[in-house]
């Protein structure tokens, strides 16, 4: 939850005071005349919800009483992802957003591998993502009949799981994903894995790098994101369910194969549950703000110098892996003062979420070095992560967001209020925001 506290002597506009009383009608919030005005915004619910919770208050949806949400806002997006990102009021700012993309040579630390090496669990790489590198040559092309250079076809036929990005010579070829709730299926989660099925092959040749073509290398790097272990049986280990790589079978005109395998060593960390082994993620996912002057990073393209409401993260099928990094305030001044007649630590609460959404992309979310969500678009549906009220700060926390995707499309992000459908609690565009006083959270 983030802090939302009401200006001493102005509303949710910094216009006249609040005059919301409580349910009983006296004043004060509504929850035994503790003097702290809500922002004007906000209107205390029934009495006989206050009688449960007590210092609730409800910020409608945008417009008059009972009104309809004002329209999505335009751009490629989803129906569902349209419905989600429809905010009532209240985006917060997202400043000094920063991109970086990762250079597979320079910023990975390749291990040498043989095929036969390529689990994960071998190298202590199991939360999250396993990357490899496959490194071949093809034959001096040979001319044709009208004298033109012929290229050899070279497919890869991959088994993965469960999340599989494919990019050869730095631009991406395509994306497979093997992941079922069925019980005895190609990536089963709930019985038994068939680990020999969940095959997927890959047209390499429109995009092998021409410059290598006669006797140099091609480069293959397999991004492989595990979602978890199974919940089998003990005659089922969920042990003996690999993920990562399950399988690689190249054309056979691909000579001098060389393999390399990267990850997170989770013996090594202090919480092997705060990562998502992508490259970059101790400098990228830290709590504190990487050095802008740092040539890797640069200024989100379109983003501007001022505070914007969303941003758009652009996904080229030659920009690979990108770490995005912003900062953001905790939204008490979009609806009121941190100061004033509540006194510091007062006023009203609300949770935050980050939407997401890009079709296709796949992307891992921090804040203040804490990792959040893992949003997954091809399985979903997931696109709304909570931020807890812990984490955050008055000012300056970090928001940290690694993303890819097989073809080109832009991830849009939003950080906005958690929106509440009053009659089954579940995140609805068309609900309202739900705040409570934090001096009654702090009595619970």
């Amino acid at each position: 939850m983030s802090a939302v506290t009401a200006e001493s002597g102005g509303g949710a506009d910094g216009g006249a005071p609040s005059t919301a009383g409580g349910a009983d009608g006296g004043s004060g919030s509504g929850s035994g005349g503790s003097g702290c005005r809500p922002p004007e915004a906000f209107t205390p619910l029934p009495a006989a919800v206050l009688a449960v919770c007590p210092g609730l208050y409800v910020l409608p949806p945008a417009g008059a009483a009972g009104a309809p949400p004002p329209p999505p806002p335009p751009g490629a997006l989803s129906a569902d992802a349209r419905r989600v990102l429809a905010s009532p009021a209240h985006a917060v700012p997202l400043v000094e957003p920063l991109v970086r993309s990762v250079d597979w040579a320079a910023d990975v630390a390749w291990t040498p591998i043989t095929y036969g090496d390529r689990d994960p669990l071998y190298h202590h790489y199991t939360s999250g993502h396993v990357a490899y590198r496959l490194r071949f040559r093809l034959p001096r092309r040979r001319r044709g009949g009208g004298g033109a250079p012929r290229r050899p076809t070279v497919r890869l036929t991959l088994n993965v799981r469960h999340v599989g990005t494919v990019w050869v010579d730095g631009v991406a070829v395509g994306g497979q994903v093997c992941y079922s709730h069925n019980a005895v299926s190609a990536g089963a989660m709930h019985f038994g894995d068939v680990a020999y099925a969940g095959r997927k092959s890959h047209d390499l040749t429109p995009h092998l790098d021409a410059a290598a073509a006669d006797g140099g290398d091609h480069t293959v790097v397999i991004l492989v994101e595990s979602l978890g272990q199974s919940r089998s049986p003990f005659l089922l280990n969920d042990v003996r369910n690999r993920r990562g790589l399950l399988s690689a079978r190249l054309s056979r005109v691909a000579t001098d194969r060389r393999w390399d395998i990267a990850g997170v060593d989770v013996t090594k960390l202090r919480d092997p549950f705060n990562t998502s082994g992508l490259p970059l993620e101790r400098e990228a996912a830290a709590a504190s703000l990487p050095d802008v002057a740092a040539a890797a990073w640069a200024p989100l393209r379109g983003a501007g110098a001022a505070a914007a409401s969303s941003l758009s993260l652009p996904l080229t099928p030659r920009g690979g892996l990108v770490w995005l990094r912003a900062t953001f305030d905790a939204p008490a001044a979009a609806v009121g003062g941190r100061s004033g007649g509540c006194g510091r630590g007062g006023g009203l609460v609300y949770p935050l979420r980050l939407a997401l959404d890009g079709p296709t992309a796949s992307a891992h979310v921090w804040v203040n070095g804490l990792l959040v969500g893992r949003y997954v678009e091809a399985l979903g549906p997931q696109s709304s992560f909570y931020i807890p009220d812990g984490l955050l700060a008055e000012r300056h926390n970090r928001l940290a967001v690694a993303a890819y995707a097989p073809r080109e499309v832009a991830l849009v992000l939003r950080l906005l209020p958690w929106v509440v459908a009053p009659t089954s609690g579940n995140l609805d565009a068309r609900g309202g925001v739900y705040a409570v006083e934090r001096r009654v959270l702090a009595a619970w």
